[in-house]
């Protein structure tokens, strides 16, 4: 029995010495004049873009949009967005070597809902809670349920 283990544990440790699949190397040289696809070898080109969107949707009271363009090393921007107090939050930004430089600025007059009667919130149904607790927890002692009906149970802390 000895001697099966210890030939299993051979081979056990022989197959797992053995490599799995192809080994993980740097991309080597690539004949054909290409590149090998790392992003390394797109640090020389120039990043030329711009884009934008813009989102309005009156009945869900939605209004955002953000539009950028990027020359080489510098991206210019702006982005706003319908605050829930009724203002438009505007950010226009420059990032480049220099970092990320927002200017903020809003538009409109902050309006809040009009104080009203005092709602009420949620409120908690302490005959309910002991209830169940009675059912979930069926083995406790009969002075402690009857405490949980009266709501008189204190655990002494």
């Amino acid at each position: 029995m000895i001697r099966k283990a210890a030939l299993l544990a051979m081979f056990l440790v022989g197959v797992r010495n053995e490599p799995q699949g192809p080994a993980y190397l740097p991309p080597g040289p690539r004949t054909g004049g290409g590149g090998t696809g790392h992003p390394d070898d797109w640090a020389g080109d120039p990043a030329n873009y711009e884009f934008s969107y813009e989102v309005q949707d009156a009945a869900a009271g939605l209004d955002f949009g953000h539009r950028e363009m990027r020359k080489d090393m510098e991206a210019t921007g702006t982005y706003h967005v319908l605050l829930p107090d009724g203002r438009t939050q505007f950010v226009d930004y420059i990032a480049d070597q220099n970092g990320y430089r927002p200017m903020i600025r809003y538009e409109g007059t902050a309006t809040y809902p009009a104080p009203g009667p005092a709602q009420e919130g949620y409120k908690y149904n302490s005959f309910a809670h002991r209830s169940s607790l009675r059912r979930l927890a069926p083995g406790i002692p009969e002075r402690m349920r009857d405490a949980l009906d009266t709501g008189e149970y204190s655990s002494g802390m």
